[in-house]
């Protein structure tokens, strides 16, 4: 309820320097967004993607979908592959992921304790070193209270970012947010963002020649809490425009969804 009445407080009687103090808080929530794999282990769930890609004029190109059931093995997470492009996978294809799948099981539970442990703390200081970056994001924007709404039951601050003038990213993967606005719909019990929206509004180099940004790309997350305070996610959209190599357009656009989240048996 703290987080509650300050966003409430914010809401009101909001000022310049109040209005920054919402940087950690939506520090905290996209962290937690794009970190949800985590949350994930112990369940198993279904995973549909439908990608598109793209001409220059944004006419369709090619378009591929897949159905696949994950769930994670120690620090990986295997798929088992339903359908792909619209057509079942045969009973023979089935029972080859099967016997992959009880292999891998197999392989992790013979693994040493020390060698788990070793690879979980692998995986964590890759987690962390990926999400370095985001630890500038409360100094790259303004932030601002621009409503208070519901999600089903839960009370909702949607929170307007955009990019503050004067800021240096530190890091080539920070110079993002110098041409990103958004909003975030941040949950106030819990300091989760049911919702993310961004939107590239100008043109952006990210390693000299080798890729370039471009203006129009947008992105979309959305997660639910499913259980024991656990928040998952239900729907990512992306459309990007960009360049490799200067010349080269990569022009996609993807929508993930995610459902029936359960716990895991691994049988």
């Amino acid at each position: 309820m703290k987080l509650m009445a300050l966003l409430v407080f914010l809401t009101l009687h909001g000022n310049a320097q109040e209005a920054n103090q919402l940087g950690p808080l939506v520090l905290q929530a996209i962290r937690g967004l794009m970190e949800w794999q985590p949350r994930a282990r112990g369940y198993e769930y279904d995973y549909r993607t439908n990608e598109k890609k793209l001409a220059s004029d944004g006419s369709e190109k090619e378009s591929h979908s897949a159905w696949i059931n994950f769930q994670f093995i120690d620090q990986r997470r295997w798929g088992m592959v339903k359908e792909r492009d619209g057509v079942p996978t045969t009973e023979e294809q089935r029972q080859t992921q099967r016997s992959k799948f009880l292999a891998s099981v197999a392989s992790v539970n013979a693994l040493p304790e020390a060698t788990r442990q070793k690879r979980k703390a692998e995986a964590e200081k890759k987690r962390k070193e990926q999400m370095e970056f985001l630890e500038e994001l409360p100094n790259a924007f303004d932030f601002k209270v621009v409503e208070r709404t519901k999600i089903g039951s839960r009370d909702i601050s949607v929170i307007e970012f955009t990019p503050r003038q004067g800021f240096k990213p530190a890091q080539m993967r920070s110079k993002l947010f110098t041409k990103v606005r958004g909003k975030v719909w941040l949950d106030a019990a819990e300091a989760q963002a049911a919702k993310l929206t961004a939107d590239v509004f100008e043109d952006l180099s990210l390693g000299g020649f080798l890729a370039n940004l471009g203006k129009g790309t947008h992105f979309e997350f959305e997660q639910n809490r499913i259980d024991d305070s656990r928040w998952l996610p239900v729907r990512i959209y992306s459309r990007v425009m960009a360049k490799v190599l200067v010349f080269k357009s990569f022009n996609t656009e993807e929508l993930e969804t995610y459902a029936n989240f359960g716990k895991a048996l691994q049988k």
